[in-house]
């Protein structure tokens, strides 16, 4: 019954993909009011999850066995034996277990590896931040730790999600979905690396992967009005999905030179403009944290 269900979404000519549940059943239901009908089929409505999970089913498995993913309570022991692997006597909280977890499953997810973080501690400490210096070359020892703690037999939530990439993209074109099938991502304010490494996967095998802005922007062609746009083009989506511009200073600011404005259309796209612009400053000119106000 599973299978026939999943069989019929990737079927389906226009699949809608939504961040949650939530998401996806408050867009079905609007729908269903617009219709005048009680109720609406869901197989061309997925979760991320589902999408995902739809990929699973229909790619071919890499070996014989797929590894068993640590979730929940055995995730954190295997953190917990890294710890006491990387040199560390003391018994972490379960707060340092879920802090360093977090880090190493983002890293993970953008396809940062313990070496990548190690190098990354050292050009810190080079910079003047020992301390910080310090904290992130000890995660690296633990996420280093704690892949050879998985092993062969195990892997974790993002290991999964890496090799399902690898299978997608060693799989033929039509494998999960024909040729010209739309994915239309709706109600996303963000997307991981490994996620959009995914859509613009099945991109390149034909599929049609457009944005409905999860917060509607003014539409220049109309004049400046907010209102519903139609989906856009993944590939020309900001990776932050919003368009944003350098906005001119007055002339009294005595250090102009020194400080940079933004105007964006949405919240959502200043904040991301904002944590992109910090970043670029520390890692790549080099700018010391101090330094740095916003406001």
């Amino acid at each position: 019954m599973k299978l026939r269900i999943l069989q019929r979404m990737a079927a389906a000519q226009t699949l809608y993909i939504f961040p949650t549940s939530l998401a996806r059943d408050a867009a079905l239901d609007e729908r269903c009011r617009a219709a005048g009908s009680g109720a609406a089929w869901a197989d061309g409505h997925l979760t991320l999850s589902q999408l995902l999970q739809t990929l699973d089913v229909k790619l071919p498995r890499e070996g014989a066995r797929a590894p068993r993913v640590a979730e929940g309570a055995a995730r954190s022991a295997a953190i917990a034996r890294a710890w006491k692997a990387a040199g560390r006597s003391d018994e972490p909280t379960l707060d340092a277990l879920d802090s360093v977890g977090r880090l190493i499953a983002a890293w993970k997810g953008a396809g940062a590896g313990p070496e990548a973080i190690e190098s990354a501690a050292v050009l810190v400490r080079q910079a003047g931040h020992a301390r910080v210096s310090d904290r992130l070359s000890l995660v690296a020892r633990v996420y280093g730790a704690y892949e050879k703690e998985l092993g062969e037999a195990w892997t974790d939530r993002e290991g999964r999600e890496a090799g399902l990439l690898r299978r997608l993209r060693a799989a033929a074109q039509g494998t999960v979905f024909p040729a010209g099938t739309r994915l239309v991502l709706s109600g996303f304010h963000r997307i991981v690396p490994l996620h959009r490494a995914v859509l613009e996967c099945l991109r390149a095998q034909g599929c049609a992967v457009s944005v409905e802005p999860a917060i509607p922007w003014p539409d220049e062609e109309a004049g400046g009005a907010v209102g519903a746009r139609e989906p856009e083009p993944f590939e020309t989506v900001a990776r932050s999905f919003g368009r944003l511009r350098d906005a001119a200073l007055p002339a009294r600011f005595a250090h102009a030179h020194e400080i940079r404005r933004a105007e964006a259309p949405t919240q959502y796209s200043e904040v991301y403009e904002i944590g992109r612009r910090v970043r670029r400053w520390i890692e790549d000119e080099r700018v010391a944290p101090e330094r740095i106000c916003v406001a």
